[in-house]
């Protein structure tokens, strides 16, 4: 990632001098575009973390903060370093706002204060003993130009032109027309606001993350472009998205010819399987990954931000948007060995018979329980209000911790919270009610990086699940939506 440092200070561990960083921090926030309210918000995260410091600190007078402000591709980045506690904030007690309000207990306050001010923060110790919190505010997303975009946040009509194409790799010099086409021509719901800011794009083309296609005309001008994304680096599941052609050259099959010559491209790479995803909004994006043969395995409820454009005359306030998960292996999957809840099984075998994945239960019978600790991930986006938590390997306190982790998320004032489940591990047939338990509801299953098959449970936070709102196109979609709907109703 190009980054390029601002401002870097050192200052006593004192807040007497937490008023300069705070001008510092206010005016690179400033000069680099946002606005008043926003960097209010970055100087407050920042005096926070700068507190925090000072609180788990040795105390001694020669202590020191030092503070590094640097201007990202997406915003501001600021590192805060320090020494103290080594302390795991993973598992530090976690803000708990009903211990607040009835025991006036604000244990874990500060940082869950900076990760509603910032869109990231990690904290980690670095091999020479020192604290190190990093902090990411990112730059919202500039409004297309009138004379690009309407008002209602849709493309203006053009004529569609017939011309001659041809289909190639995206370089990193053409980032720049990647984004203004993302932005000229995406309609109501945006995707991940990565994909409008060049210097972002040229990035990910130049390291490797975004393997990207370009339909282009004889005269070089961009018609279409589509993308696969990793799930992670050296994985074997990718990602078809960033999908959206120009208005002026729709009708001509540009979207079906870049998948095509995406998944052909994967297949020379030995990528194992495509994954893609598709709003619940409308069908017009079902149909088309449905058209390449890509198979329905998850729903996932609210797990996208509301439409970014809200037609007034639609009423009321727009919800937050379901998503389909679609799966297309590109490699012959081998038999697999599932161990199933019981209750789910129907389900499960309806959607891997779908896939041609062949498959066979297996009961879980008596064996012992896990011992030792579990073995967890956790991925968040808290700009689009959605986290993931996965079981590497069980072990005597797994509930404990998935209920840490969810607690967590809830706290964070986290959406849609998703838990994956090892469905080669016979612990997932007998645990998976305990989760169940705690709110979570089947949502489907999916394929993981390193080709396990796994159970996904979702729980909803505070929002609608919006049924109502859920439009699917195929027959299988439309059982997974009932089947789905039928175990959050029925869940205590």
């Amino acid at each position: 990632m190009t980054e390029t440092e601002l401002i870097s200070l050192s200052i006593a561990a004192d807040t007497e001098y937490f008023p300069t960083v705070n001008f510092a921090a206010k005016q690179c926030a400033t000069k680099l575009g946002f606005a008043p309210r926003d960097a209010d918000r970055i100087c407050l995260a920042l005096e926070e973390a700068m507190a925090n410091a000072i609180k788990y600190g040795y105390g001694g007078t020669n202590d020191r903060l030092h503070i590094s402000l640097t201007r990202a591709s997406m915003g501001i980045k600021i590192i805060l370093r320090s020494r103290g506690l080594t302390l795991d904030q993973k598992h530090l007690p976690q803000y708990d706002p009903a211990l607040a309000h009835d025991a006036q207990d604000t244990t874990g306050l500060s940082f869950h204060l900076i990760q509603k001010l910032v869109d990231t923060v990690s904290r980690a110790v670095r091999d020479d003993g020192q604290i190190t919190v990093t902090m990411l505010k990112q730059l919202p997303l500039p409004r297309p130009v009138e004379s690009e975009v309407q008002q209602n946040g849709k493309a203006p009509r053009a004529p569609k032109q017939e011309v001659t194409h041809s289909i190639r790799r995206a370089s990193p010099e053409d980032a720049e027309a990647i984004s203004r086409l993302a932005l000229r021509s995406h309609g109501t719901v945006m995707f991940s606001e990565q994909i409008y800011y060049p210097e972002r794009v040229r990035e990910m083309i130049e390291s490797g993350e975004m393997t990207s296609a370009l339909v282009v005309t004889d005269a070089g001008v961009v018609m279409g472009h589509g993308a696969l994304v990793a799930q992670e680096p050296g994985g074997c599941i990718e990602e078809l998205t960033y999908g959206v052609v120009d208005s002026r050259f729709r009708s001509q099959g540009c979207a079906s010819k870049l998948a095509e010559f995406l998944m052909d491209e994967a297949t020379e790479r030995g990528v194992y399987a495509l994954q893609a995803f598709a709003v619940t909004s409308h069908v017009h994006s079902q149909r088309a990954i449905e058209h390449l043969e890509y198979k329905e395995c998850a729903l996932l409820l609210a797990a996208s931000p509301p439409a970014r454009h809200w037609d007034d005359n639609q009423g009321g306030e727009p919800g937050r948007i379901g998503n389909l998960v679609y799966v297309k292996f590109l490699q012959p999957p081998k038999p697999l060995e599932l161990y199933v809840p019981p209750r789910h099984r129907e389900m499960v075998a309806r959607l891997y018979a779908n896939m041609d994945a062949p498959f066979q239960f297996v009961d879980a019978g008596q064996g012992p329980a896990p011992t030792g600790p579990a073995q967890l991930f956790t991925l968040a986006n808290f700009a689009e209000g959605w986290s993931l938590i996965g079981i590497q390997s069980y072990g005597a306190d797994t509930a404990t911790q998935v209920r840490k982790e969810l607690d967590n998320a809830l706290s964070a004032n986290i959406s849609s919270i998703q838990l994956m489940l090892p469905l080669h591990d016979p612990a997932t047939a007998t645990l998976c009610t305990e989760f169940e338990a705690m709110g979570f509801f089947f949502a489907g299953v999916g394929t993981g990086p390193d080709r396990s098959e796994n159970l996904i449970l979702q729980y909803l936070n505070g929002v609608d699940a919006g049924y109502d709102s859920v439009h699917v196109h195929s027959d299988m979609a439309k059982e997974l939506v009932e089947y789905v709907r039928s175990c959050d109703e029925g869940k205590e």
